[in-house]
């Protein structure tokens, strides 16, 4: 189970660097 969690912790940490990274992204067109 704490496989499971920290698998699913480490993809939700990802989604949201990924997502920081987007935001970034955008800010550096404008």
């Amino acid at each position: 189970m704490a496989r499971s969690n920290n698998k699913v912790y480490l993809d939700s940490k990802d989604l949201l660097l990924g997502l920081q990274q987007l935001n970034v992204d955008s800010k550096n067109k404008k």
